[in-house]
Protein backbone atom coordinates (compact mmCIF):
# COMPACT_ATOMS: atom_id res chain seq x y z
CA UNK A 1 0.00 0.00 0.00
CA UNK A 2 1.23 3.52 -0.20
CA UNK A 3 1.82 5.44 2.94
CA UNK A 4 2.37 8.99 2.62
CA UNK A 5 3.97 11.07 5.38
CA UNK A 6 4.71 14.71 5.78
CA UNK A 7 7.55 16.01 7.67
CA UNK A 8 5.07 18.08 9.89
CA UNK A 9 3.02 15.36 10.61
CA UNK A 10 1.87 13.22 14.20
CA UNK A 11 3.05 9.54 13.80
CA UNK A 12 2.96 6.40 16.72
CA UNK A 13 4.27 3.62 16.42
CA UNK A 14 3.65 0.46 19.23
CA UNK A 15 5.10 -2.64 19.32
CA UNK A 16 6.73 -4.84 21.94
CA UNK A 17 10.66 -4.95 21.54
CA UNK A 18 12.13 -6.66 18.59
CA UNK A 19 8.71 -6.51 16.70
CA UNK A 20 9.63 -4.12 14.16
CA UNK A 21 9.16 -0.16 15.08
CA UNK A 22 13.04 0.42 14.76
CA UNK A 23 13.49 -0.97 10.95
CA UNK A 24 10.28 0.88 10.15
CA UNK A 25 11.58 4.28 11.51
CA UNK A 26 14.83 4.06 9.90
CA UNK A 27 14.09 2.35 6.53
CA UNK A 28 10.55 3.74 5.51
CA UNK A 29 10.03 6.51 7.83
CA UNK A 30 13.53 8.90 8.22
CA UNK A 31 14.50 8.49 4.77
CA UNK A 32 11.31 10.50 3.52
CA UNK A 33 11.98 13.26 6.23
CA UNK A 34 14.39 16.64 6.31
CA UNK A 35 15.42 17.55 9.06
CA UNK A 36 15.84 15.18 12.08
CA UNK A 37 16.09 15.28 15.86
CA UNK A 38 16.17 11.49 17.53
CA UNK A 39 16.07 11.59 21.13
CA UNK A 40 18.34 8.61 22.06
CA UNK A 41 17.12 8.63 26.10
CA UNK A 42 19.17 4.55 26.19
CA UNK A 43 22.47 5.89 24.32
CA UNK A 44 22.16 3.20 21.27
CA UNK A 45 21.15 4.89 18.27
CA UNK A 46 23.76 4.98 15.64
CA UNK A 47 22.92 6.31 11.98
CA UNK A 48 25.38 7.14 9.41
CA UNK A 49 25.17 11.14 8.98
CA UNK A 50 23.82 11.38 12.30
CA UNK A 51 25.79 14.28 14.54
CA UNK A 52 25.81 13.69 18.15
CA UNK A 53 24.50 16.46 20.53
CA UNK A 54 24.74 16.26 24.18
CA UNK A 55 23.08 19.09 25.60
CA UNK A 56 20.72 22.19 24.94
CA UNK A 57 23.47 24.36 24.55
CA UNK A 58 24.83 22.40 20.65
CA UNK A 59 21.01 23.38 19.50
CA UNK A 60 22.13 27.30 20.02
CA UNK A 61 25.41 26.27 18.87
CA UNK A 62 24.54 24.67 15.71
CA UNK A 63 21.11 25.88 14.36
CA UNK A 64 21.45 24.43 11.08
CA UNK A 65 22.06 20.72 11.90
CA UNK A 66 20.13 18.75 9.72
CA UNK A 67 20.50 15.23 11.16
CA UNK A 68 20.84 15.00 14.95
CA UNK A 69 20.85 12.54 17.43
CA UNK A 70 20.32 13.84 20.93
CA UNK A 71 21.75 12.05 23.80
CA UNK A 72 20.25 12.80 27.46
CA UNK A 73 22.73 13.37 30.25
CA UNK A 74 20.53 13.67 33.22
CA UNK A 75 17.33 12.13 31.45
CA UNK A 76 15.22 13.86 33.09
CA UNK A 77 11.56 15.65 32.28
CA UNK A 78 12.94 19.11 32.37
CA UNK A 79 16.04 18.28 30.20
CA UNK A 80 13.67 16.43 27.68
CA UNK A 81 11.02 19.34 27.99
CA UNK A 82 14.03 21.59 26.91
CA UNK A 83 14.38 19.75 24.16
CA UNK A 84 10.61 20.12 22.68
CA UNK A 85 11.02 23.74 22.88
CA UNK A 86 14.03 23.71 21.45
CA UNK A 87 12.58 21.53 18.16
CA UNK A 88 8.96 23.55 18.50
CA UNK A 89 11.20 27.10 18.38
CA UNK A 90 13.80 25.74 15.98
CA UNK A 91 10.65 24.60 13.50
CA UNK A 92 10.83 22.57 10.09
CA UNK A 93 12.19 19.66 11.88
CA UNK A 94 10.67 16.11 12.89
CA UNK A 95 11.39 14.85 16.68
CA UNK A 96 11.79 11.26 16.69
CA UNK A 97 10.69 9.69 20.17
CA UNK A 98 12.15 6.54 21.10
CA UNK A 99 10.55 5.85 24.63
CA UNK A 100 7.85 7.97 25.24
CA UNK A 101 7.04 6.32 28.77
CA UNK A 102 10.37 7.66 30.20
CA UNK A 103 8.09 11.07 29.85
CA UNK A 104 4.78 10.85 29.81
CA UNK A 105 1.86 8.26 31.11
CA UNK A 106 -2.02 8.87 31.38
CA UNK A 107 -2.18 11.35 33.52
CA UNK A 108 1.20 13.78 32.76
CA UNK A 109 2.35 15.16 29.52
CA UNK A 110 5.38 17.69 29.36
CA UNK A 111 4.21 21.25 28.13
CA UNK A 112 6.25 21.31 24.92
CA UNK A 113 5.64 17.80 24.11
CA UNK A 114 1.93 18.75 24.27
CA UNK A 115 2.65 21.90 22.39
CA UNK A 116 4.18 20.30 19.63
CA UNK A 117 1.53 17.43 19.57
CA UNK A 118 -1.61 20.51 19.30
CA UNK A 119 0.35 23.15 17.63
CA UNK A 120 3.50 22.06 16.05
CA UNK A 121 2.28 21.40 12.20
CA UNK A 122 2.04 25.44 12.13
CA UNK A 123 5.70 25.28 12.76
CA UNK A 124 6.37 22.75 10.16
CA UNK A 125 7.09 20.24 13.08
CA UNK A 126 6.34 16.72 12.89
CA UNK A 127 6.88 14.26 15.66
CA UNK A 128 7.07 10.27 15.57
CA UNK A 129 6.06 9.03 19.49
CA UNK A 130 7.21 5.82 20.14
CA UNK A 131 6.48 3.33 22.77
CA UNK A 132 6.22 -0.62 24.10
CA UNK A 133 2.90 0.04 25.78
CA UNK A 134 0.48 2.16 24.67
CA UNK A 135 -1.81 1.80 27.43
CA UNK A 136 -0.01 4.25 29.60
CA UNK A 137 0.02 6.85 26.95
CA UNK A 138 -1.29 10.39 27.60
CA UNK A 139 -4.95 10.56 25.28
CA UNK A 140 -3.30 14.30 24.13
CA UNK A 141 -0.55 11.95 22.10
CA UNK A 142 -3.00 9.35 20.48
CA UNK A 143 -5.77 11.88 19.80
CA UNK A 144 -3.70 14.32 17.98
CA UNK A 145 -2.02 11.43 16.44
CA UNK A 146 -2.40 11.32 12.20
CA UNK A 147 -1.21 8.11 11.65
CA UNK A 148 -0.21 5.07 13.17
CA UNK A 149 1.75 1.97 12.80
CA UNK A 150 0.91 -0.98 15.32
CA UNK A 151 3.17 -4.07 15.63
CA UNK A 152 3.02 -7.15 18.05
CA UNK A 153 1.14 -5.86 21.10
CA UNK A 154 1.54 -8.73 24.40
CA UNK A 155 -1.28 -7.43 26.09
CA UNK A 156 -4.96 -6.90 26.05
CA UNK A 157 -5.06 -3.79 27.52
CA UNK A 158 -2.59 -2.12 24.88
CA UNK A 159 -4.35 -3.56 22.05
CA UNK A 160 -7.64 -2.52 23.32
CA UNK A 161 -6.38 1.00 23.75
CA UNK A 162 -5.25 1.28 20.35
CA UNK A 163 -8.60 -0.40 19.53
CA UNK A 164 -9.97 2.54 20.77
CA UNK A 165 -8.41 4.34 18.51
CA UNK A 166 -8.22 2.55 15.08
CA UNK A 167 -10.58 -0.15 14.91
CA UNK A 168 -11.06 -3.56 16.74
CA UNK A 169 -9.29 -5.14 13.77
CA UNK A 170 -6.17 -4.17 15.73
CA UNK A 171 -7.28 -6.55 18.61
CA UNK A 172 -6.04 -9.43 16.90
CA UNK A 173 -2.02 -9.66 17.65
CA UNK A 174 0.11 -9.43 14.55
CA UNK A 175 2.91 -11.51 13.92
CA UNK A 176 5.63 -11.42 13.41
CA UNK A 177 7.60 -8.09 11.89
CA UNK A 178 4.14 -7.29 10.65
CA UNK A 179 1.98 -4.38 11.56
CA UNK A 180 -1.39 -2.63 10.97
CA UNK A 181 -1.56 0.73 9.32
CA UNK A 182 -4.50 3.55 10.32
CA UNK A 183 -4.39 7.37 9.34
CA UNK A 184 -7.40 9.33 10.13
CA UNK A 185 -8.84 9.26 6.65
CA UNK A 186 -9.34 5.30 6.52
CA UNK A 187 -12.12 3.63 7.59
CA UNK A 188 -10.38 0.84 9.37
CA UNK A 189 -6.91 -0.40 9.52
CA UNK A 190 -4.58 -2.23 7.16
CA UNK A 191 -2.78 -5.40 7.66
CA UNK A 192 0.51 -4.60 6.31
CA UNK A 193 4.07 -7.33 5.23
CA UNK A 194 6.73 -6.69 7.10
CA UNK A 195 9.16 -4.26 5.15
CA UNK A 196 11.71 -5.82 2.94
CA UNK A 197 14.46 -4.20 4.82
CA UNK A 198 17.09 -5.75 7.21
CA UNK A 199 17.47 -4.61 10.82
Amino acid sequence: MNISIKSSDRIFVSGRTGSGKSVLIKNLLLPDLGNVVIYDYKHEINIPGYVIFNSIADFKRHPNQPFIIYRTQSGSNEEFDALCKQCFYRGNNTLVLDEIAQHCNGGQIQPHHDIIMRLGRSKGVGIINCTQRPRGVHNNILSQSEHFFIFDLIQDTDRKKMADFCGTEVMQRAKEYHFYYYNVRMEKPAFCNPLPFKK
